[in-house]
């Protein structure tokens, strides 16, 4: 039986976590399949069934794809594609505009690789972090966004995406908040970065686990 996107998010029983695999800080030097199956067996063995990926101008989806297919498992993968502003990663940086070609070449792989691997592939998320302006090097505006999510949201409508596939976007929770509000309509569902233990270290009022989490709903609720 198909599983789809709706019936995983919330399903204890499908436990996630973003993977990358690289064993180097070179972003380009991406590890083999058979590297990625050494990876998928440990994470399969620790209950983990969802994997979430950043980005596509590499190899690192496209093997994480082939390798589960290989190994046979249940895992499922978010794909990520990685949004960047005009002039990214230079002193230019244009972060009214956007970086069209790269933009475009990311999400046309996703869409490629959703429906090459439909049975693994379940969400594509547009951007990572792309509106939250601590990502001084690369963020762009929500219109940009929007378009993207818009765009993937038609190819569904036209029957070039599984329909049951679902567009959403990676951000922190303020970035949400502050986003163009057509763009919460457009996703499917909301994928929320917070970094609890990360906060919680520099707050007397989250010290201890169970208030960390009070912390997280509490900026999830804060999107309206």
């Amino acid at each position: 039986m198909k599983i789809t996107a709706k019936e995983i998010l919330g399903n204890e029983n499908y436990p996630a976590i973003s993977y990358g695999g690289y064993r180097t800080r070179d972003r380009f030097k991406v590890p083999t399949i058979n590297q990625i199956k050494e990876d998928l067996k440990i994470l399969y063995a620790a209950g983990f069934r969802v994997l979430r990926t950043f980005e596509a101008h590499t190899s690192i989806a496209k093997n994480l794809l082939q390798a589960i297919k290989e190994l046979d498992i249940e895992m499922y993968v978010m794909l990520g594609a990685w949004i960047n502003a005009k002039d990214a990663n230079t002193v230019n940086v244009n972060h009214d505009d956007e970086d069209y070609d790269f933009n475009k070449y990311q999400i046309d792989e996703c869409v490629r690789l959703a429906n090459q691997y439909n049975d693994i592939v379940k969400m594509i998320a547009v951007g990572n972090e792309s509106m939250a302006h601590f990502a001084l090097n690369y963020y762009t505006s929500s219109d940009v966004i929007l378009k993207w999510v818009n765009h993937l949201q038609q190819l569904k409508n036209e029957d070039k995406l599984d329909k049951d596939l679902y567009v959403t976007r990676s951000d922190d929770y303020t970035s949400w908040n502050n986003c163009n509000k057509d763009l919460l309509k457009a996703v499917d569902f909301i994928s929320m970065h917070v970094y609890p233990f990360h906060y919680i270290s520099n707050d007397s009022t989250y010290s201890d686990i169970e208030k960390s989490i009070e912390y997280v709903k509490e900026q999830y609720f804060k999107i309206k």
